[in-house]
C-alpha cells in the first residue's frame, strides 16, 4: 500500500460527518472529531485551512510533530504528508480548497504570502481570538449559501470565498514570523522561480533526482537555478531534491507495506543497494535500521 492521496472527490465518497461539499472544488466542516481517515499518513490534494478555536490536535506534518492549539491557524499545501494522531476537546472549522478551484478564482495563494517558505516550514500561525471570530462569520456565510439553490448562489460563494482567502493571507502575513529575505531586492521574481521549482519537485521527485531536469523544465541552466534557489531559501536545489526524496522514502518505510526493494524502484533507484547507499549517505542510517528504530 502506497501513501494515500485524497482528493475532494475521494472525500465525498468517504461521507465525512458534518462536511458540506461544493462539487469537487471545496469542502467545509466544523466536525473534525472523527480522524479515522487520517490515522495513517496521507496527502490531501487541496489547500487546507484549519482554524482552531479551542482544544488540541496532535499531528505530524512531513514527519514532524505539531500540536495545533486554540487561536492558531494551520495551513497545509497539497504536497505535505499529514497524519493526525489525536484530537482533544476540539472546537475548530476547516476549508479544503482544490488547487484547480484556486486557479479558477485567480487566487495566487503562495505568491500572495510574504514567505511561502516560512509557512511551509512552520505551518501554524498564532492569531488573536478577535481575528478568528471575524473569520468565523465568513465560514457561516459560505456554509449558509452552499445550502441554498439560488440563481446567484455560485457567484455569492465565489465572492465570499475570495474574501475569506484574502483575509487569511492578510492575517498570515501580519502574524507569521517570517524569516529574513536575505537581502533579496527582486523577491517577487525569485520567489516565483522558487515556487515553480518546488511545484515541479512535488510532482517529479519520485522519478527525477537531478537539478538539470528541473532547470530544463523551467528553461534555465542548472547553475542559474541552483543560484536563485540558494539565494531565496538558503539551501541548494540539490539539497531540496534530497530532502524530498528522503521525506518520501521515510514515509514509505514507516507507513506503507512496501518492502525496501519496492521503495527503491518506486523512487527510481537502479537497485535496492543503490537506494540503501543513498539513504545512508543522507541520513547516517541504513533503511532497515530506520524501519526498526521508528
Amino acid at each position: 500500500m502506497d501513501l494515500d492521496n485524497i482528493s475532494i472527490s475521494k472525500f465525498q465518497k468517504m461521507s465525512l460527518p458534518g462536511a458540506i461539499y461544493y462539487k469537487d472544488k471545496l469542502i467545509i466542516t466544523d466536525h473534525l472529531e472523527a480522524v479515522e481517515q487520517f490515522k495513517f499518513a496521507c496527502r490531501i490534494d487541496a489547500i487546507t485551512i484549519l482554524i482552531c478555536l479551542d482544544g488540541e490536535i496532535n499531528c505530524r506534518i512531513n514527519l514532524k510533530e505539531y500540536k495545533i492549539k486554540a487561536n492558531e491557524i494551520f495551513i497545509s499545501f497539497p504536497e505535505n504528508i499529514i497524519q493526525i494522531e489525536s484530537v482533544s476537546n476540539l472546537s475548530a472549522y476547516a476549508m479544503l480548497i482544490s488547487s484547480d478551484y484556486l486557479k479558477e478564482l485567480q487566487i495566487e495563494f503562495k505568491q500572495k504570502l510574504n514567505s511561502y517558505l516560512t509557512l511551509k516550514e512552520r505551518p501554524l500561525t498564532e492569531v488573536p481570538f478577535n481575528e478568528l471570530v471575524c473569520l468565523k462569520y465568513y465560514y457561516y456565510l459560505i456554509k449558509e449559501n452552499l445550502g441554498k439553490v439560488l440563481s446567484e448562489s455560485e457567484n455569492i460563494v465565489r465572492g465570499l470565498l475570495l474574501s475569506f482567502v484574502y483575509q487569511i493571507i492578510s492575517i498570515i502575513n501580519v502574524y507569521q514570523k517570517c524569516d529574513n529575505d536575505n537581502g533579496i531586492s527582486n523577491k517577487s521574481r525569485i520567489q516565483q522561480s522558487f515556487e515553480k521549482f518546488m511545484s515541479l519537485l512535488a510532482a517529479y521527485h519520485s522519478r527525477e533526482h537531478t537539478v538539470k531536469f528541473y532547470a530544463s523544465k523551467m528553461n534555465l541552466t542548472a547553475n542559474y537555478l541552483s543560484n536563485i534557489v540558494k539565494k531565496y531559501s538558503g539551501k541548494t536545489a540539490a539539497d531540496w531534491i534530497n530532502d524530498y526524496i528522503i521525506l518520501e522514502a521515510k514515509a514509505l518505510l514507516k507507513f506503507s507495506d512496501m518492502n525496501i526493494q519496492e521503495i527503491a524502484y518506486k523512487l527510481n533507484f537502479s537497485s535496492q543497494s543503490a537506494f540503501g547507499k543513498y539513504f545512508k549517505q543522507q541520513t547516517g542510517i541504513a533503511p532497515k535500521f530506520y524501519v526498526k528504530n521508528t
